[in-house]
């Protein structure tokens, strides 16, 4: 069970690629999520376990004003 959830942070991820921010993964394991231009705000760091998906939602809802609802 040591990769329990990580297709579905994965699958997150590409959702949000496909709405425009650019992804890009660390050597320690860090997530950024570049905003596009029009947005414009800053990168948003995050761990990438299925557990962060609840709180990306927030986080891009009060950053960006981007409802991931659907997602």
């Amino acid at each position: 069970m040591k990769n329990h959830g990580i297709k579905e942070f994965n699958a997150f991820l590409r959702e949000i690629e496909a709405i425009g921010f650019r992804v890009e993964r660390t050597k320690k394991g860090v997530y950024k999520m570049y905003p596009p231009k029009e947005i414009g705000e800053r990168v948003y760091m995050t761990h990438g376990t299925p557990k962060a998906i609840k709180a990306i939602k927030v986080q891009f809802r009060k950053l960006y004003g981007i409802d991931l609802q659907s997602i």
